[in-house]
């Protein structure tokens, strides 16, 4: 993960939530797939996650069980380098992933959540401009 790799998290449309999104956590562990069969051993002592090949020479080791991420963190805090910054604040995120979160409590999180962009180096916020809306319709339609 320190260098190859990335956390992110996800909003995720799913109708079957409260407010029609879930946040999803992730941790990537990416390699050439020349070096797939690393990847496929790493899984292999976790326990958890699939590897992916993306098609573009490049494969990737996915978790996203949220109790797995954070434990992946914790373990790894004291080790990792480049990616000190993402890790902090990744803990510092996921216990305040959590059911039975009020409106204002799920926005707040979900903006969270879409600020840890900026640590990456990603294109910048992925959900936050049409989130708003649907969010507050959420909090009309759904009763607490």
């Amino acid at each position: 993960m320190d260098g190859d790799g990335s956390i992110h998290f996800q909003l995720v449309r799913q109708a079957g939530y409260r407010y029609g999104f879930y946040i999803r956590s992730t941790i990537s562990f990416s390699q050439a797939t020349t070096a797939r069969q690393g990847l496929e051993i790493l899984q292999g002592m976790l326990g958890v996650g699939y590897v992916r090949d993306r098609g573009t020479g490049m494969g990737d080791l996915v978790i996203t069980s949220r109790p797995l991420v954070q434990d992946i963190l914790i373990a790894v805090s004291h080790y990792v380098i480049f990616k000190e910054k993402h890790v902090k604040r990744a803990l510092e995120l996921l216990p305040r992933i959590r059911p039975g979160l009020s409106p204002d409590e799920f926005v707040d999180l979900a903006r969270d959540a879409d600020a840890f962009s900026t640590l990456n180096y990603s294109k910048g916020s992925r959900f936050l401009p049409w989130m708003s809306s649907d969010i507050y319709v959420a909090r009309v339609a759904v009763p607490l």
